[in-house]
């Protein structure tokens, strides 16, 4: 699979964890996350329920495409 999206493009990028930047190249490539405005990607934040239901929604819509 080609990584079309990359960690590098969020405005936090040195707060990714190295070792997880192909899963997050992968939902973010798939549009399952998105990131925040800004371009800013929190990977320490709490998710809200609506945030949680949004991904939940991404990841099935990008399972049946």
């Amino acid at each position: 699979m080609a990584i079309l999206s990359s960690t590098a493009e969020f405005e936090a990028y040195d707060s990714i964890v190295s070792w997880t930047t192909e899963s997050v190249d992968i939902v973010t490539q798939e549009s399952v996350l998105g990131g925040y405005p800004g371009n800013k990607f929190l990977p320490k934040r709490e998710l809200t329920r609506e945030e949680a239901a949004q991904l939940i929604y991404n990841l099935i819509q990008s399972e049946q495409n």
